[in-house]
């Protein structure tokens, strides 16, 4: 999974990773869920498409960008 700096990322995430990220990223889920697993903490589950790119927050917090 890429940190989605810079760039729109995509990855199959699971409900609580999803929950997670929210905070540092904009994030768009893309489809229906599926069998599969986890693009951020390998957990074999139910999973959904989400696109993503990191936020304002999540950038300063990275020092990417002047707060």
């Amino acid at each position: 999974m890429k940190s989605g700096i810079w760039e729109v990322c995509t990855a199959d995430l699971c409900p609580t990773c999803s929950l997670d990220m929210e905070k540092e990223y904009v994030m768009r889920c893309m489809g229906h869920p599926h069998q599969g697993s986890c693009g951020r903490c390998a957990k074999k589950t139910f999973v959904l498409v989400w696109r993503y790119t990191m936020n304002k927050h999540g950038l300063e917090k990275r020092g990417r960008l002047d707060g």
